[in-house]
């Protein structure tokens, strides 16, 4: 089955990389249509199996409704390569506010991200990175 995705050139500006994962990059970009800031990821290589998964990933992540999870926006191409537009999340990582927290802190933004998963695991999702 071939997927078909919209192309997003026009909607969407890219403003720096966030980091790389196993499946691909993150990027910070501008959503011009929906004026907000936004995270687009990219897939590794040009592979249509990587590019179905991806929508997959998508239409999955999609049902998914919890606070800890990343909200999708949308799926598509920009510059021919496939992508996602998600919700863009700012602060620092957990590995690097840890040291400063208390242990019961930690414990409870591990719980947190523990029930975003138990969410996702709902749906189907798996997260690999």
């Amino acid at each position: 089955m071939s997927t078909e995705l919209a192309a997003l050139d026009d909607r969407l500006a890219l403003k720096g990389l966030l980091g790389e994962g196993g499946m691909g990059q993150v990027h910070r970009a501008f959503d011009r249509s929906l004026e907000r800031p936004v995270a687009v990821k990219f897939l590794r290589g040009d592979d249509p199996r990587e590019t179905e998964r991806l929508v997959l990933e998508a239409r999955l992540q999609a049902r998914v409704e919890h606070e800890n999870v990343v909200r999708v926006h949308a799926v598509g191409t920009l510059g021919g390569r496939p992508c996602l537009v998600l919700q863009l999340v700012e602060g620092r990582t957990l590995a690097d506010l840890a040291a400063g927290l208390p242990v019961a802190t930690r414990v409870e933004l591990v719980r947190q991200a523990a029930l975003g998963l138990h969410a996702a695991h709902q749906q189907g999702l798996v997260h690999r990175d």
